[in-house]
């Protein structure tokens, strides 16, 4: 009796697994960067894309200006992948943050 009532468990647990577990997790963001573009480019269509504005603080002229690689990014959101653009640079950038407020997706030089 009890084999049974364990088999009968394993399909309750089979068949609903996943269908009170919340809503699915939302669409990935992926965007491919081209040869040359400099962070501040990049950032500035991550951000377009993402329907926010992008502000900038604490980075010189020739940080914004740093040429990345061609690289195809994926993140969990636009947030995410603005984060990740310091691994596509070549020269490095310095550290920094990204955070979202109301739309704005601010992004502060932590090394000033």
């Amino acid at each position: 009796m009890s084999g049974t009532a364990g088999f009968a468990l394993f399909f309750v647990v089979w068949f609903t697994f996943g269908k009170w577990g919340g809503p699915p997790p939302p669409n990935r963001f992926r965007v491919s960067i081209p040869e040359g573009w400099t962070f501040e480019q990049t950032a500035r269509v991550i951000v377009q894309s993402a329907r926010g504005s992008p502000d900038f603080r604490g980075f010189q002229a020739s940080q914004l200006a740093v040429k990345m690689h061609a690289s195809d990014i994926d993140a969990d959101d636009a947030q995410g992948a603005l984060s990740k653009l310091r691994y596509s640079a070549y020269d490095g950038l310095p550290n920094y943050r990204v955070d979202l407020d109301d739309g704005v997706f601010h992004i502060r030089n932590l090394e000033v």
